[in-house]
């Protein structure tokens, strides 16, 4: 019995000797945004609204680079896009969609990157130039622009 009494002095002094945690509550654990929401149109181009040229990734690249033409009268603030790569003999060998956030000004003309989907860098572009001390595959590649998004006037 004594011995039961002594343990439950004890729980209780340690119980004591550790407060719960306090946990935040109300608005102050909320964020608070920082700036104004942008909102946006997203617009399925016509083909040749925003042109795809200039494509490059080297064997030892870890980022592929290319050109967007913005060749419409409105700018465009992001363009999503749809890149797959061939073999020479023209078999697919991987897809890949990316949303690219740049501000491309109409009629003009903007260098941007994405991550490559060679992570192995066993593949180079085609017409970029082969490496000279390893083996190394080359590709081709087809470019879709699926929409662009442009900033919502007026609102």
């Amino acid at each position: 019995m004594r011995r039961l009494l002594l343990l439950l002095v004890l729980a209780a002094g340690v119980a004591a000797y550790c407060p719960a945690r306090k946990m935040k509550s109300g608005p102050s654990r909320l964020r608070r945004p920082t700036s104004a929401v942008e909102l946006f149109d997203t617009i399925v181009p016509p083909r040749g609204l925003i042109a795809c040229s200039g494509y490059d990734k080297p064997n030892g690249a870890t980022r592929e680079t290319f050109f967007l033409t913005n060749n419409d009268s409105i700018d465009a603030e992001a363009v999503n896009l749809t890149i797959e790569y061939y073999d020479m003999k023209g078999r697919l060998l991987h897809s890949a969609t990316h949303t690219v956030r740049t501000t491309i000004p109409a009629g003009e003309t903007r260098n941007v990157g994405v991550g490559s989907w060679d992570r192995n860098n066993s593949f180079h572009y085609f017409r970029s130039a082969a490496p000279k001390r390893r083996a190394s595959t080359p590709y081709g590649v087809k470019a879709r622009v699926n929409y662009i998004l442009r900033l919502r006037s007026g609102e």
